[in-house]
Formats: C-alpha cells, sequence, structure tokens
C-alpha cells in the first residue's frame, strides 16, 4: 500500500470513523506495519524515535493511545506469524524490547505511563518470548533479568518508584507466559504442545532457578515495607505457584522459601487489607506446589511437611477466627473484600490438601486389597 507515515498521527480519526472506508484503510493499516517493512516503523514509534514523527507524547491523550495500540497491534501480528525468523529479525526485536521496557521503567518525564499500557508491552515481550526463545534470543531471561536488577538495585526514588514498576512488568511476562502456553488449564493443539514442551525444557537448563531466586530476593526486599507493598508480595508468590507444577520441587519447596513464608505468616498475623492480601498470596503459592503431579509417597511427605511446618500460623488466619465467630449469624459483614479473598483462597487451599489426601488413601487402600488378593491366592494354591 502507499504509506505516508504522517497518517499515524490520524489513525484516531481513522479509527473513530463510521464508514466502512475508514475502517479498512485502519486494517490495511495494520496489515502494512505488521510487514517485514513495516513493524520496524511500530518500535521507533513506540520508542519515539522517529524524526520523521512530531514527538508522540507531545500528543492528545486519545491519539496517543490510539497510535500505541495500533503499533502494538500490528507487533502482535507480527510476533503470532508462522512465517520463519527472518535474519536478524530476533535481534532487531531484542534491541527494541529493552530499550521500550527501560523505557516504562524509567520514563524520561519521570510520569509512569497507565497500567493498561504496561500489561501491553508484557503480552508483546511473552508473544517475542515464544516465537524467539531459545533458538533466536537464547539471552532472553537473561536480558530480562539484567533489566530487573538494574532498577532495583540501590534506592529509588518515591516518585518514581521504578523498582516497583519493574517487578511488576516482570511478574505481568512471567504471568502471560504461564497463561499463553505453560497453563495446563490452556488447551493447545500439537503444536503449541510441542512449543510448550520446548519452552520449559529451555527455561529448566538455562534460567527457572535464577527466575525464582529473584522472586525470592524480590520478596526480601520489600519485608520492611510489607504493608506498602503487600499487593507486589501477593503477585510474586501467586506467580511462584503458577510454575510450580512443572519446576523442580527443590526450587520452590525448600527450606528457604518455608522459612520465608514463616516469616511472612507470623508478620502477617494482625486483621487488617494488607495482611489479608499477604497471606492470600502464601496460599496462592502453596495450592501451586500441593496440586504438583508426583509420586504418591513423595505428595503425602510434602502435605505432611507443610501442615508440621506452616500448619499452626495458617490456622491462625485472624479472619478465620473472624468468620468462626460469626459463622452462627451466617454473616461475613465484617471483612472487606481482601479478607474475603483470602478466606476463599484458604478454603481453596484446604480443599485442595484434602482431596490430594484421599488421593493418597485411595492408592493405599488398593495396594493393600492387592497385597491381600495375592496372599489368598497363595495360600490357596499352596
Amino acid at each position: 500500500m502507499d504509506f505516508n507515515i504522517a497518517e499515524l498521527c490520524n489513525v484516531f480519526n481513522a479509527q473513530q470513523g463510521k464508514d466502512n472506508n475508514c475502517q479498512k484503510h485502519v486494517l490495511k493499516l495494520i496489515q502494512f506495519l505488521s510487514s517485514e517493512d513495516g513493524w520496524p516503523i511500530c518500535t521507533s514509534v513506540l520508542l519515539n524515535s522517529n524524526s520523521t514523527l512530531p514527538n508522540v507524547d507531545a500528543l492528545p491523550g486519545e491519539q496517543k493511545s490510539a497510535l500505541f495500540f495500533l503499533c502494538c497491534r500490528a507487533l502482535e501480528e507480527n510476533l503470532k506469524s508462522d512465517l520463519p525468523v527472518r535474519p536478524d529479525e530476533a535481534q532487531k526485536f531484542a534491541t527494541f524490547a529493552c530499550q521500550w521496557l527501560r523505557y516504562f521503567i524509567n520514563p524520561v518525564d519521570g510520569i509512569r505511563k497507565p497500567k493498561y499500557f504496561e500489561a501491553k508491552a508484557g503480552q508483546l515481550i511473552t508473544l517475542a518470548i515464544i516465537r524467539y526463545y531459545p533458538n533466536h534470543w537464547s539471552s532472553l531471561f537473561d536480558d530480562l533479568l539484567g533489566i530487573l536488577v538494574e532498577a532495583t538495585d540501590g534506592q529509588v526514588s518515591e516518585r518514581n518508584k521504578s523498582d516497583v514498576v519493574a517487578v511488576d512488568l516482570f511478574l505481568d511476562i512471567l504471568i502471560d507466559l504461564d497463561s499463553y502456553i505453560i497453563s495446563r488449564n490452556v488447551q493447545l493443539t500439537t503444536e503449541e504442545l510441542r512449543r510448550s514442551n520446548e519452552l520449559k525444557d529451555a527455561m529448566r537448563e538455562s534460567c527457572i532457578g535464577s527466575l525464582i531466586h529473584t522472586c525470592y530476593q524480590l520478596i526480601y526486599r520489600f519485608l520492611n515495607s510489607c504493608q506498602s507493598n503487600a499487593c507486589l508480595i501477593r503477585k510474586i508468590l501467586h506467580t511462584i505457584g503458577l510454575y510450580a507444577s512443572w519446576v523442580d520441587l527443590t526450587l520452590v519447596a525448600n527450606t528457604e522459601w518455608i522459612t520465608l513464608l514463616s516469616r511472612l505468616l507470623q508478620l502477617s498475623i494482625d486483621n487488617n487489607s494488607a495482611n489479608a492480601i499477604i497471606r492470600c498470596g502464601i496460599y496462592l503459592y502453596l495450592i501451586g506446589f500441593v496440586n504438583k503431579g508426583m509420586q504418591v509417597i513423595d505428595k503425602l511427605r510434602l502435605l505432611t511437611g507443610i501442615w508440621e511446618q506452616l500448619g499452626s500460623m495458617l490456622i491462625n488466619d485472624p479472619n478465620i477466627s473472624n468468620f468462626m465467630m460469626n459463622s452462627a449469624n451466617d454473616t461475613c459483614d465484617n471483612l472487606n473484600e481482601d479478607q474475603l479473598e483470602s478466606l476463599s483462597t484458604f478454603a481453596t487451599l484446604i480443599d485442595a490438601m484434602g482431596n490430594q489426601l484421599l488421593s493418597v488413601y485411595r492408592y493405599f487402600d488398593i495396594c493393600f486389597i492387592s497385597i491381600n488378593l495375592c496372599l489368598i491366592i497363595m495360600i490357596m494354591i499352596c
């Protein structure tokens, strides 16, 4: 198509157009921008480094948002393409992605971008992982961790909070990756399943230990300010819970993590919203590896180990006490939304542990019956 880059500034008006010609024009624009020649234009626009366009940040809010989402849509189409990865494509995207993430974490004007901008950025990085890792961008997770370390190393100003933005983006990417291709709750095609296994194998070999250890360090970083960073701590714990289904159990259920969970439970003994949020994260973490597939004997050891080390502190949740005190009145009016979510997640954890224990019992019950039958047959033969 004939393309004039100045058209990008008017994309909002084109999207708002009622006639079919306007809509067709937008679709053609996306088609071109997602092509081999077009997607680098999108990266230059998103980095505000295109010399033929006016300052993107100076555009009115509606135009800026429309332009942002148009470029993201085009990049998304390119990353989802079934075409082979072209020479230097991955390197170009890697250079852009690292610059873009730094742009979000430390904006030039000091003003944090809207959360939905960050969410879209995380989604595109996730698609890049699926397309390029590990064959075309082997250092992808090392690069992400490097950017995270840059942002969380040392003190940061309260105004920018670049460490919080960096951690939030990092976790968004890991959660998106789980929902796209790793989660067992997602129905995958044969090709997607092959790609999923390839991704998990590559991550196990190269980076999953570093990712989980980084999450552990991040919680410790926010431990002294856990009240103000409760949502972030919950998100970290939830992320590890999601990955527990396929990582080595020793990475997520070791002495270090159990000690950290114990400390968090002790710190969140008071009855307030922040502590309810943290406890909810702990329950989500535990649900992840309680439901992990493993040998029956190992599962029994895991469940009894959790209860021996954390059981009394889990039961001492103040929300449970409040609920039990008011159970006769069949009301939860004195609990806020965060406390109710924490209570509901705790119930899910207890349900998961109960179901797993029943499975263990049934296994041993069947084994016991089988042994008895064998003994009876042997006696009859003799």
